[in-house]
């Protein structure tokens, strides 16, 4: 259905769109940054982490937290022409093998409060980032081979069911995961 919509609007209005992305994408990744601080923070007062195996796993998954949002924003310095290059499709590719081990941990953080939400929100999360690479390769090879905006528009359309699934579909449920994740963060608590 997107496919489709995306041939009817006029160039100009798709470039408007991409820029405004770009920017609210930017405040998006900064606000994720935020909040991954913050999530660090709560690891090191709530005994949440010790469910996860080790010391040291715990150290390695605080550092994604921090990671994961700051490639996802360098990779947006790298866009040509509002869509993914080469290294910007790199760069989103290295930053969604990094979400998966920050979602490890931000949905740990839920697991005594909502047990079937930090299960099954992890999951679709994780689905999300798989769409994630699936678009840093779509914008890697596309620029790799020189394959116009267009043109893989046409060819994906040919493929609505597994363009949808595979591209499309997941990004509302994972924003919707990773929203519900934020308006359910738990509150830090004060020990005096």
């Amino acid at each position: 259905m997107f496919i489709e919509t995306v041939h009817l609007k006029s160039a100009a209005k798709v470039a408007v769109e991409k820029e405004i992305f770009r920017h609210t994408g930017f405040c998006h990744v900064t606000f994720s940054i935020a909040r991954s601080i913050y999530a660090i923070t709560l690891f090191q007062t709530q005994n949440v982490m010790s469910k996860i195996a080790s010391n040291v796993e715990s150290v390695i998954l605080q550092m994604f937290l921090v990671l994961a949002p700051l490639f996802f924003a360098t990779s947006t310095f790298y866009w040509k022409g509002g869509e993914y290059s080469i290294i910007s499709g790199l760069l989103i590719i290295i930053s969604m093998f990094f979400w998966l081990g920050a979602f490890r941990a931000l949905f740990s953080l839920l697991a005594v409060s909502l047990p079937r939400y930090s299960v099954w929100g992890m999951w679709m999360a994780y689905f999300g980032c798989i769409s994630g690479v699936c678009f840093g390769f779509l914008g890697y090879l596309s620029s790799a081979f020189g394959i116009s905006h267009q043109q893989y528009l046409e060819v994906l359309s040919k493929f609505p069911v597994s363009s949808q699934i595979l591209l499309l579909a997941p990004d509302p449920s994972f924003r919707s995961v990773y929203s519900c994740w934020v308006f359910n963060l738990p509150e830090k608590k004060r020990y005096h």
